[in-house]
């Protein structure tokens, strides 16, 4: 015991103690390597992995730190183990390693064009549901489309 009764299992990365000694969390047999973490981190962020949103206002906060969103391509951690034989991680590592502000697409996120064409078919959906000729579930050009 420490002469604040705390032992050094329990203390979280490194504490100065009033004798002055410091204690180093032990690292487990089955840890990652900062180079591994670093290296599926810089994984996701590549071009060809990801893809930036279209849209300025497309932003994800955590913690105060704001990022534009990125989309996620398809089969990444299978492109992640042949690529990088030596780095061994299991897909919920993979996982959880994922960026914060790396997130897999939905269709919301898919923006039109916004040409004359189509904006001028959104504008007719929006006065048909003024109108009261279409429901909620009709609101939007696509929905209009596919009806």
């Amino acid at each position: 015991m420490t002469p604040l009764g705390i032992t050094p299992k329990r203390i979280a990365s490194s504490l100065k103690l009033g004798s002055g000694m410091v204690y180093e969390r032990a690292k487990h047999k089955n840890s990652l390597s900062a180079d591994t973490m670093l290296k599926v981190e810089q994984f996701y962020l590549r071009n060809d992995n990801t893809r930036m949103s279209s849209g300025k206002k497309q932003t994800i906060t955590r913690k105060k730190v704001k990022k534009q969103k990125q989309f996620l391509m398809r089969n990444l951690y299978e492109k992640f183990k042949s690529e990088q034989p030596a780095h061994q991680i299991s897909y919920a590592t993979f996982a959880k390693l994922r960026p914060f502000w790396v997130v897999k697409p939905t269709p919301k996120d898919r923006d039109t064009c916004l040409c004359q064409a189509h904006e001028t078919g959104q504008l007719l959906a929006d006065r048909l549901y003024f109108l009261g000729l279409v429901d909620m579930k009709h609101r939007h050009i696509e929905d209009l489309a596919v009806s």
